[in-house]
C-alpha cells in the first residue's frame, strides 16, 4: 500500500487528515459458483479512502502497471487469491470525482472463484461473500453497489 500524505494534527489535537491525489484504482469482482460476491471490510481508519466500507478487493495501480495486472496484484495482496493472466475479464471503468478536486480513474473486472484456492483477509477487517442483493443495506464506497449490478449484469450474473 503506497504511503498516503497526511496534514498534521492542529492544536486541538485533531487527527491528521488525508491529502487526496488523482488516483488510478482497479479491482475484482469475484464471484462463486452459487453467484456470491466476495466483499472486503476496509479498516476504520480516517487517513484511508472509503474508511469502514465494504468494498472489492483491489487498490492503487503502480505507475508502470496496466489495470489488469494491477487488480491482479492488489487482489493477490489482499486475499492471497492467484489470478493468471486471462482468467479474469474487464467490465467496466469510471472517473469518481474525490475530495480536494481530485479524481479516481477505476477499473472493474469479473472473476470467478475457483473453489479451490483459499481466500484469506490480509488486508482491511474482513472479507466475506454476500447476495449481491444485500448490497443496498450495506456502506458500501460510492456508488459501488450500482457497478457490482453493472459488472453482474454485463456477464449475465
Amino acid at each position: 500500500m503506497a504511503d498516503v500524505p497526511m496534514t498534521g494534527a492542529d492544536d486541538s489535537g485533531a487527527p491528521p487528515e488525508r491529502v487526496w491525489h488523482d488516483r488510478t484504482t482497479a479491482g475484482i469482482v469475484l464471484v462463486d459458483a452459487d453467484g456470491l460476491i466476495l466483499m472486503q471490510l476496509r479498516d476504520d481508519i480516517p487517513t484511508i479512502a472509503d474508511p469502514g466500507c465494504w468494498v472489492i478487493p483491489g487498490g492503487e495501480l503502480d505507475s508502470n502497471e496496466t489495470p489488469e495486472d494491477g487488480a491482479r496484484r492488489e487482489f493477490l495482496e489482499e486475499t492471497g487469491y492467484h489470478f493468471p493472466p486471462g482468467e479474469m475479464q474487464f467490465v467496466f471503468s469510471r472517473d469518481l470525482p474525490r475530495p480536494q478536486g481530485t479524481t479516481e480513474r477505476q477499473y472493474y473486472f469479473l472473476g470467478r472463484y475457483d473453489g479451490i484456492q483459499t481466500i484469506t483477509c490480509y488486508e482491511g477487517q474482513e472479507l466475506r461473500f454476500i447476495p449481491p442483493g444485500d448490497l443496498a443495506d450495506m456502506k458500501t464506497s460510492p456508488g459501488l453497489a450500482e457497478i457490482i449490478g453493472i459488472t453482474l449484469r454485463e456477464v449475465g450474473g
